[in-house]
Parts: C-alpha cells; structure tokens; sequence
C-alpha cells in the first residue's frame, strides 16, 4: 500500500505540476487511516477465532485471569499492528526516495510525528482489543472497531480542524516554533 500511494502521488505529480505534489509530506502517515481498517479486521479476527473455538475456557481453566490474556492479546496484536505500520512507513520512505523530492518538513518534525503515530497505533489497537474481548461475534466487532476509530477520527477532526484525518505537520511545526 505504501508503494501505491507513493507512486500515485508521483504520477499525481506529473499530471498537475505545481500543485504541491512533489514531496512525500503528508503521504508519510496517511496510512494510519488504512492501518486503523486492518487494525479493526485482525483483531476481531484474531481475537474472535479464540472465542469461537473456545480456547478461552482452557485458557481459563489452565490458571489464567482474564487479565492476563488480555495483556497476551494486546502484546501480540500490538506487535502486529505496529509491524503493518513499519512496513507501510518503510515502503513510503524506499520508493518516495527515487520518485519524489525530499521532504519540506524538518526532520525532528517528521521523527515526533512518527512517535505519535507509534502511540496512535498502541492506543487504538488497545480499544479493538478490548471491544473484541467483550464481544463473541467477530463480524459485530469488526463492524464496531471500525465506526470506533472513524468516530475518534471524526472528533479530532471537528475538535481540531485537521481536514486530512491525521495532525498535520504544519501544526506540529507551529506547535514547536512556540
């Protein structure tokens, strides 16, 4: 997905020259949105296969609280969650290299920028987690994890006026220009 979008917004370049479409900024971390979509289906799916195949009733009965096979859960898809989000990040980086100009944003911007998208990703995969321990369906969870993160990204959106979805990194550099 990384590569597409980076050869979208090349090609998106050489049709409309000028129109600002000759770096990688902002295209860096667009894909939070895609991950919250893959987020939502690999946990409940993940999650859900457990329940359906009631390997939580041995877990339980093997010595194990509910508590600890949350955190067993959380670990693991926190783990997956932010390897898609590396990858997506890597494949940006490599092919924005050879078709794009560099970036407009300072460094220090862009590596604060990608901390809060690390946190970004900890923070929503422990809400799907939690919704998809709390309910059985797998199909409902999904369905839920998804309107979930568009309603957090809706509220940032109407709170902060962020139109693309994600904190702009102008806002950022204003923000640590203050």
């Amino acid at each position: 997905l990384g590569v597409f979008a980076t050869v979208s917004r090349a090609i998106d370049n050489r049709v409309l020259p000028n129109m600002g479409y000759d770096t990688p900024d902002g295209l860096l971390f667009v894909g939070l949105t895609y991950l919250l979509i893959t987020a939502a289906v690999f946990d409940s799916l993940f999650i859900g296969a457990e329940h359906k195949d009631c390997t939580w009733r041995n877990k339980l009965l093997a010595g194990y609280n509910k508590l600890q096979i949350y955190f067993a859960y959380l670990a693991v898809t926190t783990v997956a969650n932010l390897l898609m989000h590396l990858a997506y990040v890597v494949a940006v980086l490599g092919t924005s290299a050879p078709l794009l100009n560099s970036f407009h944003t300072p460094t220090n911007v862009n590596v604060t920028f990608f901390f809060c998208s690390l946190a970004t990703v900890v923070a929503l995969n422990a809400l799907m987690v939690t919704l998809s321990m709390l309910v059985q369906n797998r199909a409902v969870v999904a369905v839920a994890c998804l309107l979930l993160g568009y309603l957090l990204g809706g509220i940032i959106v109407n709170r902060y006026g962020y139109t693309t979805g994600f904190l702009s990194c102008s806002a950022i550099y204003m923000a640590s220009a203050l």
